[in-house]
């Protein structure tokens, strides 16, 4: 995946909070939280090292709308 997204500027992060505890918490809110067989997909995902090795930047998103959300990335973005 690092060599599909390599050649792309503009692979972005999007979270709901730096704190990867508070992001699990918010993520299992909005969606009733996600476990299979024991496993939760909202915690492996949030704290699973890929998505920050493939992502150009992070935008956190806890208190935004989601205008200042998009605002904030087409600031960061090469377009």
């Amino acid at each position: 995946m690092q060599q599909v997204l390599k050649p792309y500027l503009n692979v972005v992060l999007i979270l709901p909070s730096p704190d990867l505890e508070e992001s699990i918490q918010i993520l299992n809110k909005r969606n009733g939280g996600i476990v299979s067989n024991g496993f939760d997909l909202n915690e492996h995902f949030i704290k699973h090292h890929s998505n920050y090795d493939l992502a150009k930047f992070v935008v956190y998103t806890k208190g935004k709308l989601p205008e200042e959300t998009r605002n904030e990335i087409l600031k960061i973005v090469k377009l």
